[in-house]
């Protein structure tokens, strides 16, 4: 998992709410150096859903899970498949937003890494065709509006 502060790939970290509960948010500053975001047209929604306290934040148990789960996909990452943009962790819910080259590339990948786990990772994948990276630069504007 890249450090948010990689000062070669800079991260930040930035909170709202929703629904009275806090949102967490790991944003890539940057797109990745040399990256054309036309290459990688395709936005991949990584989804877990997870009971919580009250807090809307996951036990320390299932985040541990979901540290594995995102270590495994770290391995994808790359000019083949794509890249993880958006982490938002809250509200009873996980999720990691990628944007890669192919999408039965990127799933063979993800069936790849994960088969050697012994855990079973309640997520589901959505994709879909986002070729300007939209979703991305409006978390961008959206962080640079609250500065």
């Amino acid at each position: 998992m890249s450090s948010p502060t990689d000062d070669r790939d800079p991260w930040f970290i930035a909170e709202a709410e929703e629904e009275g509960m806090p949102l967490l948010f790991r944003v890539r500053e940057l797109t990745p150096a040399g990256v054309e975001p036309k290459k990688y047209p395709y936005l991949i929604s990584v989804l877990w859903k997870f009971e919580h306290s009250g807090t809307g934040m996951p036990a320390d148990e299932v985040m541990d899970q979901m540290n594995d789960f995102e270590d495994r996909l770290d391995a994808l990452e790359g000019p083949a498949i794509g890249y993880m943009m958006v982490s938002i962790t809250g509200n009873g819910r996980k999720e990691w937003l990628w944007y890669v080259a192919d999408r039965s590339r990127y799933m063979s990948g993800v069936n790849r890494v994960l088969s050697s786990s012994s855990g079973h990772y309640p997520v589901d994948f959505e994709a879909s065709s986002d070729p300007t990276w939209e979703t991305f630069r409006a978390f961008i504007e959206g962080a640079q509006e609250k500065q």
